[in-house]
């Protein structure tokens, strides 16, 4: 059934509801948003072949999987709130270099920029599950994708082709790379945010 208002009212007077969301569009974007726009960049900007373009994309994406299979590790080892924040600073750094490299370290970076980013979404979504109360978790959870997905599959890859477009796509780069810096900040500053987990916090 549909949930009533103040279901959602009780849901949006949470903080970690806020936190999870920009996490997770953070997350999303520096992954699909950026894929989404980056083979017509790369092709645009720096003349790369397409071919090429794909190859690099394709490797950047298995070395993704590479090491989300060491995800289980990772956040047992550093726990899923310093896992969110490596990987955050690690991509956002080489999200900001795309517009600004030459010669071969645009390869280096396209590679790196997606690698990391799958091994958090495991630490973000077990941490949005323990969001609210039990009854509404749901609920939350549902509300908290659905925003996220919008943001960072749909909103961000528009503005990444717009600004593109216009001929600044270093800039919107850029700014995605300060808005997953700020999902950081926030985290930082919500310390109850992914706190329940096994093994050690972060």
């Amino acid at each position: 059934s549909v949930p009533d208002l103040s279901t959602l009212g009780t849901i949006l007077r949470l903080r970690t509801v806020y936190v999870g969301m920009v996490i997770l569009s953070a997350g999303l974007s520096g992954l699909h948003g950026v894929y989404a726009i980056l083979p017509a960049y790369l092709v645009t900007e720096y003349s790369l072949s397409s071919q090429y373009v794909n190859i690099l994309l394709t490797v950047s994406r298995i070395a993704g999987l590479l090491f989300l299979l060491r995800t289980g590790a990772i956040i047992n080892r550093f726990g899923k709130r310093r896992t969110i924040i490596f990987v955050l600073l690690f991509s956002s750094f080489f999200t900001a270099l795309v517009g600004f490299v030459q010669g071969v370290m645009v390869s280096i970076v396209v590679v790196a920029q997606a690698s990391l980013i799958a091994v958090m979404f495991p630490a973000v979504l077990s941490s949005i599950a323990d969001i609210g109360e039990s009854r509404y978790q749901n609920i939350t959870y549902a509300v908290i994708i659905t925003v996220a997905v919008t943001v960072g599959g749909g909103v961000v890859p528009a503005l990444l082709g717009f600004f593109g477009d216009m001929g600044f796509g270093w800039a919107a780069f850029l700014v995605l790379a300060c808005f997953m810096a700020s999902a950081v900040i926030l985290l930082m500053v919500t310390p109850g945010f992914g706190k329940n987990q096994a093994g050690q916090n972060g």
